[in-house]
């Protein structure tokens, strides 16, 4: 006897087994890119009650700063980066200043990604700014641009101590002009996959 499951079936599996989403999609997403950086995070809230709230409290600016994102369409990259940049401060702020902007960066990125990824049919509105999101930037990613297309790592700091958007923002700027005609984020998935 042949199997009955859909593609969508499984699909619904993975997501289930990846994320917590007893709270929605963007929750999920939000909470899922939080854990892929918090381990590079000093000097957080020490108390269990101090540390979820901190946690809360920023998941919450996230949330809605991504869902205002869904609702707009950006009309070119100055524009999405506008928002992305004031997001990260937002964050940065938020956090008492313990995030810094690499670490912003990351759960921003982290988060669109992720939430790109569950589908449009899940987070209404995640296509429609896709082609203008910013990779995440790690050290994996930035290793593999740096083998495949010559880009060079940002000097002198760890992503997860940049604290100057400016300085952020110029990787990002030199990934595009290198992968100028491509969708950047797309590309940054297939060198995942590959790695």
């Amino acid at each position: 006897m042949a199997s009955t499951l859909t593609s969508k079936d499984i699909e619904d599996f993975y997501i289930r087994l990846y994320f917590d989403t007893s709270n929605g999609y963007l929750p999920a997403s939000i909470n899922r890119a939080y854990r892929d950086f918090n381990r590079t995070i000093e000097n957080i809230p020490k108390t269990d009650e101090e540390k979820n709230k901190w946690r809360s409290n920023l998941q919450e600016i996230l949330a809605s700063r991504i869902n205002a994102l869904l609702t707009v369409t950006f009309s070119d990259q100055a524009e999405f980066t506008m928002w992305h940049k004031k997001t990260c401060i937002a964050l940065r702020i938020a956090s008492n200043e313990i995030l810094t902007i690499g670490q912003a960066q990351k759960w921003v990125n982290m988060s669109l990604k992720y939430a790109f990824t569950l589908g449009d049919n899940r987070i209404n509105g995640i296509n429609r700014n896709y082609h203008f999101f910013h990779i995440p930037i790690d050290n994996i990613i930035q290793d593999l641009l740096k083998e495949k297309y010559g880009i060079e790592k940002i000097k002198s700091l760890r992503w997860s101590r940049v604290n100057d958007y400016d300085i952020y923002y110029n990787y990002q700027k030199e990934v595009r002009r290198v992968l100028t005609g491509t969708i950047v984020l797309d590309e940054e998935f297939k060198l995942f996959n590959q790695s």
